[in-house]
């Protein structure tokens, strides 16, 4: 796997059963069965509804690939023609909260209260209320990238423009990762010029806070294609904890919804990567590509699935605390998937 400096849930136990010739892996409330020497297969559902369900694994082949590069499908562009918005034409009020992989996404709402179509587009300077009780300018990270995409367009009057913020508490020591910092009554200068008080409140876990840029909602990209990669789900099964230094064993399921098969035709990549504090109290990402087992499982029939086995090491210098681990199907639509692993020392 390849480091990278800064910038996921049931134990894995394995017991061979020679007289049976098979190999068991019990997985969260899963049990996996593997047959040697036979080829593995994707499963379809069935009618029935077992007590325990029985998935075939197929297991981990060591073939690297260079590191993906990922691209993202492009969604239509909103125009963007309209003139600056002026503080005066808009009003700040307090948007919704998602989490995705171990970081909180709190996100602001700027609407065009005015007579006239203006653009947001930029980020701000805010400032804040701190716990001193003090206005002061809120730290933020810059050009943090989020999962919902934010693209810059005009805002008719009655439109909305967001901006949100990535909140993260996976830094420092366990002490640290407890702490909190409020900040109160925040105000945003706006990149044209003027500034905008308001009543939203935002708390900075022990990564600090990013913010993004100015941005609506992106408009709906094409769906994938029938029969295309990207019409499968991925679902990650990860162990609760696992140890720096060791080898970080899981399984990733692939499901088809669709009602045509998807063939492997080329066989597919996938890249996996673990996000870890260090013992140095600053934060890593360790990233690898590799590919499929394609030798055993070369397609994923209509309404079926196949589980993987996966692995990869735990950086030496993990510190203790939570990590987050991701994965995905190298193509622009993905699959995608991660969660939560607890390191320990």
């Amino acid at each position: 796997m390849e480091g990278r400096g800064v910038g996921q849930r049931g134990p894995h136990w394995v017991w061979p059963l020679a007289a049976a010739g098979l190999l068991l892996l019990a997985v969260g409330g899963l049990t996996y069965l593997s047959r040697s020497g036979a080829p593995w297969r994707a499963t379809s559902p069935s009618t029935a509804t077992p007590a325990v369900q029985t998935v075939e694994v197929a297991p981990w082949v060591n073939r690297p690939l260079p590191t993906y590069v990922p691209t993202v499908s492009t969604p239509p562009a909103y125009p963007t023609v309209a003139p600056p918005c002026q503080a005066s034409q808009l009003r700040v009020s307090q948007g919704q909260t998602e989490a995705a992989a171990g970081t909180a996404y709190d996100y602001v709402v700027f609407t065009n209260v005015g007579a006239g179509a203006c653009l947001l587009r930029g980020s701000p300077v805010v400032t804040g209320v701190g716990p001193a009780g003090v206005r002061g300018t809120v730290p933020l990270r810059r050009g943090y990238p989020y999962p919902l995409g934010l693209a810059p367009g005009d805002m008719r009057p009655g439109g909305q423009t967001l901006l949100a913020f990535a909140i993260s508490h996976a830094c420092g020591t366990a002490e640290q990762q407890r702490q909190v910092t409020v900040y109160r009554q925040l105000a945003f200068q706006l990149p044209a010029g003027g500034q905008i008080s308001s009543d939203v409140s935002l708390s900075a876990g022990s990564c600090g806070l990013a913010i993004s840029d100015f941005g609506r909602p992106p408009r709906p990209v094409p769906t994938p294609s029938p029969g295309s990669l990207g019409v499968l789900q991925a679902k990650l099964v990860l162990p609760a904890a696992a140890r720096a230094g060791s080898t970080l064993r899981y399984v990733v399921t692939l499901s088809n919804a669709t009602d045509q098969e998807v063939l492997f035709e080329p066989c597919p990549g996938y890249t996996e990567s673990l996000g870890t504090s260090t013992t140095a109290g600053t934060w890593q990402v360790v990233e690898g590509s590799f590919t499929l087992n394609c030798d055993q499982v070369r397609s994923i029939p209509a309404r079926g699935r196949v589980s993987y086995d996966m692995q990869m090491q735990v950086p030496a210098d993990s510190g203790s605390g939570p990590a987050k681990v991701d994965w995905y199907v190298n193509t622009p639509d993905g699959p995608f998937a991660g969660g939560i692993v607890t390191i320990s020392r």
